[in-house]
């Protein structure tokens, strides 16, 4: 067997055919490669990896290099996000996953990666291939109804709702977010391209024209009802602005994720509230160099529309 990445049109075709047909078999208003804009783009063909068997593709994942950085915006080194991870339901429980997975550890390898990670609820499965959990997220509950809350009807400014972004709007939702010890660069180009994406809503709150706020919740399939990537002034306007969002958005509950290492003040005030709290393990990893410290990467945070 081997591998290769897309070229033609016929490898596109079979890929998202397979893609679709193990990941969205619900019908859905929009194809599953609208959900990865850059991942699964044909532009993007470099991140795609088909295992080949018998001239069919039986397997598929996406291999995604990436920089960490600290604060202060300084590289602290290359991990390879893995996603899109899918093999034919007819050709399961040959190995095809375990081969492709390691051809990419070959290619992460090549590519001087420190680490892969990904997103799986088969923890069992990636155990066994050297995986292991690492950073950590709070999962935030906030009713639909809160009058503790503050209220969207009395912010001095103005709400908005997807519509087109400025460059500075981006770089300013980019330079709100929570600053942890290590997240992914993120370009404004990639952070335009990912808003693209399907059944994503970006809300934000401006006052006296300056963005104070941001949410984005929903990411295609993924993510419904989940305020996965935020940024705030302050934390009551960020609470102001999920009262917004659910008052618009027709949930009886919505969920904020939060990078664990969230400065206490704000973690304490979120935390007071919200109706629920749950503490769990951000996503697993698998260390390909040797001289990698486990610590290294502990309080890595990644954030939803970077996840793949």
């Amino acid at each position: 067997m081997t591998y290769y990445n897309p070229s033609k049109p016929e490898h596109f075709k079979a890929r998202n055919a397979l893609l679709q047909l193990c990941m969205r078999p619900d019908p859905l208003p929009f194809p599953v490669e609208q959900e990865y804009p850059i991942v699964l783009a044909e532009q993007g063909k470099e991140f795609s990896y088909c295992l080949n068997h018998n001239n069919r593709i039986c397997s598929h994942a996406n291999l995604w290099p990436r920089t960490v950085i600290d604060r202060q915006n300084r590289e602290k080194g290359q991990i390879g996000l893995v996603g899109n991870v899918a093999t034919d339901p007819s050709m399961q429980g040959r190995g095809h996953m375990r081969e492709l997975l390691s051809n990419l550890e070959d290619i992460a390898n090549r590519q001087n990666l420190d680490a892969l990670v990904l997103w799986s609820d088969l923890d069992q499965f990636y155990h066994k291939l050297g995986y292991e959990s690492v950073g950590q997220e709070l999962h935030l509950g906030f009713a639909q109804i809160d009058p503790k809350r503050p209220s969207a009807k009395a912010f001095e400014g103005e709400f908005k709702l997807n519509g087109t972004f400025t460059e500075q709007d981006l770089g300013r939702m980019l330079q709100l977010r929570p600053q942890g010890p290590l997240t992914l660069a993120r370009s404004i180009a990639e952070f335009e391209t990912l808003l693209q994406i399907p059944w994503l809503d970006c809300f934000r709150a401006y006052r006296n024209g300056e963005l104070v706020a941001s949410i984005l919740i929903g990411k295609g399939y993924d993510m419904v009802g989940v305020m996965h990537e935020w940024g705030a002034v302050d934390q009551t306007s960020l609470l102001t602005l999920i009262d917004q969002v659910a008052t618009v958005l027709p949930y009886e509950s919505l969920m904020l994720l939060v990078p664990d290492s969230l400065e206490t003040s704000w973690k304490s005030s979120l935390i007071a509230y919200s109706e629920s709290y749950e503490k769990h393990p951000m996503a697993l990893i698998k260390y390909l160099t040797k001289k990698q410290k486990r610590e290294d990467y502990s309080s890595l945070f990644v954030w939803g529309l970077d996840s793949i």
